[in-house]
């Protein structure tokens, strides 16, 4: 059992290790955005089978938690520091902690993109059946 007492965004990573043909899946929980790109800089990126963003709620009557599916990870940094800056698979941008008022060049490096997968095909007939 896994208990969050922090009401923070946190995330899935999960991975294939082993070799090709013994490989397995194993998922890490990760609490920190900056943890997430320690972790990330030491992977291969091509062995990381998706990674999940759990969003705590906004408002008071919102479920608990939301999962937002990742698709790329970038850290941005200049001389007043770092940010990581994380997109989901419907392109939209967003950071989950503090953001440094850059002065200068930003450097943005990108240390996770994920391929493009289509949405859920039975979100796909539910949209298409409520259009009817």
């Amino acid at each position: 059992m896994l208990e969050l007492t922090l009401q923070a965004p946190w995330f899935l990573l999960s991975e294939e290790v082993g070799a090709p043909e013994f490989s397995a899946t194993q998922t890490l929980c990760i609490a920190w955005e900056y943890d997430l790109a320690d972790v990330l800089q030491t992977m291969d990126p091509s062995r990381v089978k998706g990674l999940v963003c759990m969003m705590p709620a906004e408002q008071p009557d919102a479920p608990p938690w939301s999962p937002r599916e990742i698709q790329e990870v970038w850290v941005h940094s200049s001389a007043m520091g770092r940010h990581v800056v994380l997109s989901d698979i419907a392109g939209n941008q967003f950071t989950c902690g503090l953001t440094p008022d850059h002065v200068g060049p930003i450097r943005k490096e990108l240390l996770l993109r994920l391929a493009s997968r289509p949405l859920c095909k039975q979100s796909s007939k539910l949209r298409a059946s409520r259009a009817n």
